[in-house]
């Protein structure tokens, strides 16, 4: 790797001293970024490999979850759009966060939804 106090070089032309400086800012910016890089590689590899395959994962955390259900009897309501019908349900049952609708609703006789609050769903 030639430096720029090198004789052979403070002897040559301008445009060829200037293309060596190039290739050699160039060879050091390359090895310097893809070791910089490669940290954020092998980072969003490890993470995509534990949400895509969480069996591997050290922690299980799907068992440890808790589940609360809240059921009890409620007034039926025939008129409103489901949205008006979830929040009335929510009134009556005293529940409290923000309504959160499948992607896919089996029966169109049933209203199934979820309610989340920070850190519960």
């Amino acid at each position: 790797m030639h430096s720029y106090a090198d004789p052979t070089i403070s002897g040559a032309p301008d445009s060829r001293r200037w293309a060596v400086v190039f290739a050699t800012w160039n060879r050091k910016a390359h090895y310097y970024l893809g070791l910089y890089f490669l940290f954020f590689l092998w980072l969003f590899s490890l993470s995509g490999l534990l949400l895509n395959h969480s069996s591997w994962a050290f922690v299980q955390f799907y068992p440890n979850r808790k589940i609360s259900r809240i059921e009890g009897p409620i007034r039926s309501l025939s008129i409103g759009s489901d949205f008006d019908k979830a929040m009335a349900v929510m009134r009556q049952l005293r529940i409290e966060g923000e309504i959160e609708w499948s992607a896919t609703r089996g029966d169109a006789a049933r209203l199934e939804f979820n309610v989340t609050r920070p850190g519960r769903v």
